[in-house]
């Protein structure tokens, strides 16, 4: 057992989704750091101050972080990780319909919101 590396240790399944899981969340960082520089753009051209832009953005960064371990929770004890990852990608693609279509303050707070809630479980 000496000298082999963590790969050998775990079996082929679970190294499986490793890389699935490992490949959404390299597609969530991708395609967030390209919408987060048109959020704020986004917003502001629909009328929102700059001030509430980023108190609309800090909620959302703050529900990513108190939600993360929410979703990790349960994905490890219900064991349905990649069935998690589904649900989240498909609420998050109907969330950025939902910030297409959004004109109000309300509308950029409940994207916020949900954004923040469903990001996690990616």
């Amino acid at each position: 057992m000496k000298g082999e590396g963590l790969s050998r240790t775990i079996g082929r399944p679970l190294r499986h989704k490793l890389w699935y899981a490992r490949g959404a969340s390299f597609l969530q960082i991708g395609c967030a750091a390209q919408l987060s520089v048109y959020e704020a753009v986004h917003m502001m051209n629909h009328g929102l101050s700059g001030t509430l832009i980023g108190l609309l953005l800090a909620l959302e960064n703050g529900l990513i972080i108190f939600t993360s371990p929410f979703w990790g929770r349960l994905a490890d004890h219900f064991r349905f990780h990649r069935r998690l990852i589904a649900i989240g990608t498909i609420g998050l693609s109907l969330c950025l319909v939902w910030f297409a279509q959004s004109t109000t303050a309300t509308d950029f707070l409940i994207y916020a919101m949900l954004r923040g809630i469903l990001v996690p479980a990616i």
